[in-house]
């Protein structure tokens, strides 16, 4: 595959948040052309990353993930790449509390964000980026004129279709989203709704046996 000009896209690939990712990464090696990506596991390692890939690049996509727990060591770092690189990278934040809470995320300095389930709504950002767009697409949500504005919901994920990881990283294969109980402290039915949905015994065992393939336990 020839390399796509002038992108690249940084995953701040934590311990805590890696797994979150591992979908998104199957969904960016699926993508026509090739999305040269990047994996900085610490805050000096991002800022190189970050800084490196701008002076190849075009445009950097970088993407962050986090709970709540998280939030004051994530907005912090986000301010700071958004003033130490004001043009040319693109910050987009998903996961449980910027789904929540997009707005402290764009006080920050966080271009986009994405809510709830992220496979279809990063295709088609990572393809309107690509084509010199701003990422406003179904299942994220922006600041304009001061307001949070967005462009819908993106489309309900089927498991069976999307890789639980891609790029060389990988993980646990998931086998359920969605939960009926909707408790006051969790996001997950609002994230993910709260009918469960499975990815089917089939494709478990498909993805089971490319594990055991790669000699992974």
């Amino acid at each position: 595959m020839s390399a796509r000009p002038g992108i690249e896209a940084v995953f701040y690939y934590t311990r805590a948040n890696r797994f979150s990712f591992n979908p998104l990464l199957g969904v960016l090696e699926s993508l026509p052309g090739r999305w040269p990506a990047n994996f900085p596991t610490a805050e000096a390692e991002l800022h190189e990353a970050v800084a490196a890939a701008l002076a190849r690049s075009e445009r950097v996509l970088a993407c962050f993930s986090f709970a709540s727990p998280q939030l004051w060591t994530m907005l912090p770092l986000a301010r700071g790449l958004r003033d130490a690189h004001p043009a040319r990278l693109v910050l987009v934040a998903g996961g449980p509390h910027p789904s929540a809470d997009p707005e402290a995320c764009f006080a920050a300095g966080f271009d986009l964000v994405v809510r709830g389930e992220g496979e279809a709504a990063f295709a088609r950002l990572c393809e309107d980026i690509a084509a010199g767009g701003a990422g406003r697409v179904p299942g994220t949500c922006w600041l304009q004129d001061g307001r949070v504005r967005g462009a819908g919901a993106a489309a309900v994920v089927d498991l069976d279709a999307c890789a639980p990881f891609g790029l060389g990283k990988f993980g646990p294969v998931e086998i359920t989203r969605g939960c009926p109980y909707a408790c006051a402290f969790c996001q997950t039915s609002a994230l993910h709704g709260r009918r469960p949905r499975h990815r089917s015994p089939a494709a478990v065992g498909r993805w089971a046996r490319e594990l055991s393939r790669l000699g992974l336990r």
